[in-house]
């Protein structure tokens, strides 16, 4: 019975989309689903029942998990931005509480943030390209205007050209 309540578990855990690790209350591994195996690049069965320290995956993940582990009597939630090989996770160790306030041990959440890193990186991306964009007709606006307003050009014909040129950019910002 017991057998099928933990494969029952382990089923549930392999369905969400994060990596899941669960630690006792002792820093040793309970369960972890396949999304963070393939994070850790251990296998479930070689790691489960061992203590944190005796993991060797050599990246980040584990690193943040010890620097955290040994005060898991103390209720902890911590959070960090990880970045794994071409991957960026956003990392969380929390202290599992028993119904009776005290601590029973640790789940670690690995959620992949690689394409919401990307696209913030492209919004900034975007957004420079556009202020560069913005700021060069505006630019010339401003110093083609400042010119005729303080009467440094003289001559129907530049006076003309001058407007042309604000005409021509103004219309590229609203193009743009």
């Amino acid at each position: 019975l017991l057998s099928y309540h933990i494969s029952k578990f382990e089923t549930v855990l392999d369905n969400l989309n994060d990596g899941i690790m669960i630690f006792d209350s002792s820093g040793r591994v309970l369960a972890m689903n396949h999304i963070m195996e393939q994070l850790l690049n251990l296998k479930r069965g070689d790691i489960k029942g061992k203590h944190v320290r005796e993991c060797q995956g050599g990246n980040g993940i584990l690193n943040f998990v010890l620097e955290h582990s040994e005060s898991i009597d103390k209720l902890v939630e911590k959070t960090a931005d990880i970045n794994v090989g071409v991957s960026y996770l956003r990392v969380s160790y929390k202290t599992l509480i028993r119904g009776d306030g005290h601590p029973n041990g640790s789940l670690l959440i690995a959620r992949d943030t690689t394409s919401q890193k990307l696209s913030d990186e492209a919004k900034i991306e975007f957004l420079s390209h556009v202020s560069h964009e913005l700021k060069t007709p505006l630019n010339t606006i401003k110093a083609y205007a400042e010119m005729l307003v303080g009467g440094e050009v003289t001559g129907r014909d530049t006076i003309v050209e001058f407007c042309n040129t604000i005409n021509e950019e103004a219309d590229r910002l609203a193009t743009l």
